[in-house]
């Protein structure tokens, strides 16, 4: 195949790690759009057709959009950090040049990160182009691992065991907030490599001494990401996440993480205790707590459902759904009053959560 290079990207400050993608060869091409393919994939420009033509291909992009991934430098798709406390520390001059570097790589590296999205995710389901995808997978970079496993993703039922090893890798890779959704691919495909051992895998991540450091923080969080896209777990996570519940950072994780586990009267103490970690307050703004405690239907939960009525005017649905698998007596007197107050207050009377309230209260007399 006929290629030819242009010059190398204008030098950048790399004081603080920005890296230029690499010199991309050119692909021979000769329909004009798909030269603007090329050239936007090559140097960015927010073509807007182009990106159109991305996300939604027609054969000739599929086409040439597989031969762009076989070039194994269209892996090399630069470093754009940004640390928002390394700028703050700059002197004025340097948190100019900071801000310039990040910006000069960051419009040639996004382009080719997505490219790498769109190459692969446009023919995923094709054994060959996800061969392709793997081998760019070992060569790039976290940016780039993270796009090919979206992209991969999108047709998991279509991975072989060694695809999915190759991405469970990402769980150890770089751990950091920026990082946390590659992570969390890892934590997913352990998952659906072996579902019977995934436990084993990835219960040590969440383990008392893993949470010792901010990465292994960031690991556990990836772990608890994964949890919530599994709809049959595995029994033996409840004990382990059971005291997570209590961490000031991850008991925010373990709720959306419990989505799918089976829950019995015995969660309701760990559950208040999650929305109590400030002993003087009660977080009604945890909705995802609020529907496991509905689910649970508990007496000992009343007090928190009538905090969320009192404390959160959104949370309003949650609190009815309480009330109709629990219709309390407290829940009735108070849910009484906010009708009350809704109708003293001008509220329109069909609007749902009224109308849903006077039902349920009518329904409990």
């Amino acid at each position: 195949m006929a290629t030819k290079k242009k010059k190398s990207a204008p030098a950048i400050d790399t004081r603080w790690g920005h890296q230029m993608p690499g010199e991309l060869p050119e692909l021979a091409v000769e329909d004009p759009f798909l030269a603007a393919v090329q050239q936007y994939l090559r140097v960015g420009g927010g073509n807007a057709d182009v990106e159109r033509a991305l996300a939604d291909p027609s054969p000739a992009v599929i086409d040439f959009l597989r031969r762009y991934l076989a070039l194994p430098a269209c892996a090399d798709v630069g470093v754009a950090p940004w640390n928002q406390l390394t700028y703050n520390a700059l002197p004025t001059a340097e948190r100019r040049a900071y801000s310039k570097a990040h910006r000069a790589v960051e419009a040639v590296a996004n382009p080719r990160s997505w490219g790498l999205f769109y190459a692969v995710r446009a023919g995923v389901r094709d054994p060959g182009v996800r061969a392709l995808a793997l081998a760019r997978f070992r060569e790039t970079n976290d940016a780039g691992r993270f796009h090919i496993a979206r992209a991969l993703f999108d047709a998991k039922e279509h991975l072989t065991p060694t695809e999915l090893e190759a991405l469970a890798t990402l769980l150890d890779g770089e751990a950091t907030p920026d990082t946390l959704r590659s992570l969390s691919f890892g934590a997913w495909a352990v998952h659906l490599l072996d579902p019977a051992r995934a436990f084993e895998r990835l219960a040590p991540y969440v383990a008392a001494d893993a949470l010792a450091t901010p990465a292994g923080e960031q690991r556990a969080i990836a772990v608890l990401l994964a949890l919530r896209q599994i709809e049959r777990h595995d029994l033996r996570w409840g004990p382990v996440l059971r005291p997570l519940l209590r961490h000031p950072v991850l008991g925010g994780y373990v709720v959306w993480a419990l989505d799918h586990h089976p829950l019995d009267a015995s969660w309701v103490d760990d559950l208040v205790a999650h929305l109590h970690l400030d002993p003087d307050d009660i977080n009604v703004f945890d909705t995802q707590a609020l529907a496991l405690l509905t689910r649970i239907a508990d007496p000992r939960a009343v007090p928190v459902f009538l905090a969320f009525l009192a404390g959160n005017s959104t949370a309003i649905g949650g609190v009815l759904d309480a009330f109709e698998r629990l219709p309390d007596p407290r829940l009735r007197e108070a849910l009484t009053a906010w009708v009350e107050t809704v109708e003293r207050g001008g509220g329109a009377a069909d609007w749902q959560p009224l109308t849903r309230a006077k039902q349920l209260l009518a329904r409990a007399v």
